[in-house]
């Protein structure tokens, strides 16, 4: 390589830092789940404290991580995410979807259901990278939901067995499966209160419906998935903000981004508010 790859030189450059094994999952840690002691990155990693050491050291002297001293005696130690520490995890979080895309053995599953059967057929066309099941009533749904679904793209108002019911039962008994409620009508103080993650209004474009998905894929530690839901539903609704649904939203945003390092970050690196 000579001097005139410049560009080449910084991707190579780059993999230095997220070529070793264990820097990227530090890094993408602090972010995701906020700072912490040397104790709780052992516990969350499963990493050996000798490992662990010569990492942050690492990281430190690179720019990505800050190792504040909380108090001398006994002493206790956080580590926290620079700007630039931030900015590698978006990319690392960019990576992780690649890798899912394409290097994963198994294709995301994402189960449609909706009443109107053209509608199921185009979302399913609009969705031909993923496995795409579809269902055209609740209880037909609610048959088809399964551990190895990994996203549901619910119509909020169907005849019989309502979306709003399905993602009851689906939070109920499979917890890990993301949902989307999809809907023409805007979102209200009912709904807000039923389990889901994103609301999408239609008629919706295919190019919204794969960026829901892909986010509503992007691996979120629990934390970080309450956050969003709860951002999410702020966000679409557009009702009276004193209602009490409103207001129980608005205490648990408040109570959920004590525990993220970057609650606003967190929240525009998932599309949901403007990047300032």
């Amino acid at each position: 390589m000579t001097d005139r790859d410049p560009s080449l030189r910084a991707v190579l450059d780059g993999t230095d830092v997220v070529g070793k094994k264990w820097h990227p999952a530090v890094v993408y840690s602090l972010v995701s789940n906020g700072p912490a002691g040397f104790s709780d990155l052992e516990r969350r990693l499963d990493i050996s404290s000798k490992v662990l050491s010569e990492t942050l050291a690492d990281l430190v002297d690179d720019g990505l991580i800050e190792r504040n001293e909380l108090q001398t005696s006994p002493l206790r130690v956080e580590y926290t995410p620079t700007t630039a520490g931030h900015e590698l995890a978006s990319i690392l979080g960019d990576l992780g979807r690649w890798t899912e895309r394409y290097h994963d053995n198994e294709t995301p599953v994402v189960l449609v259901v909706d009443d109107d059967a053209r509608l199921t057929e185009l979302y399913t066309s609009m969705l031909s990278e993923f496995e795409v099941r579809t269902a055209n009533d609740g209880t037909e749904g609610l048959s088809k939901v399964d551990e190895t679904v990994d996203v549901v793209l619910l119509d909020r108002k169907m005849p019989d067995v309502s979306g709003e019911h399905v993602a009851q039962c689906i939070a109920a008994e499979y917890p890990s499966i993301r949902v989307a409620l999809l809907a023409s009508a805007r979102l209200d103080e009912q709904t807000l209160s039923v389990p889901f993650d994103r609301y999408v209004r239609k008629p919706v474009t295919a190019t919204e419906l794969t960026e829901t998905v892909e986010a509503l894929l992007t691996p979120r530690s629990e934390v970080v998935r309450k956050y969003l839901s709860v951002v999410a539903k702020m966000a679409a609704f557009h009702g009276d903000t004193s209602v009490e649904a409103y207001r129980d939203l608005e205490e648990r945003r408040e109570s959920l981004s004590h525990e993220l390092n970057d609650p606003k970050g967190v929240a525009a690196e998932a599309g949901l508010v403007s990047k300032e």
